[in-house]
């Protein structure tokens, strides 16, 4: 599941090369310690350079338009009950 939050960016994201928004979701589902991701939608950054990936020491957002930050909550179930990581 993702939250999404528009004009806003993760300052400290690792570039992924990734065509779509989908591809770029599914590099941060393989990678563990991946929290969210960046997609630049507006094609200001250089081209190909659209997915950025947060990792755990990057934490610090900032207003940035033409970029949405996707919030990933993992889920997985332990002894029968959901649990949800933020």
């Amino acid at each position: 599941m993702w939250i999404d939050h528009d004009n806003i960016q993760v300052i400290g994201v690792v570039w992924k090369t990734a065509d779509s928004l989908r591809e770029c979701q599914k590099a941060c589902l393989r990678d563990p310690s991946c929290k969210g991701v960046d997609w630049y939608w507006d094609d200001s950054g250089r081209p190909g350079e659209r997915c950025w990936l947060q990792g755990p020491s990057a934490v610090e957002r900032s207003p940035h338009h033409g970029v949405t930050h996707y919030d990933m909550k993992r889920m997985c179930i332990d002894n029968g009950t959901l649990v949800v990581f933020l």
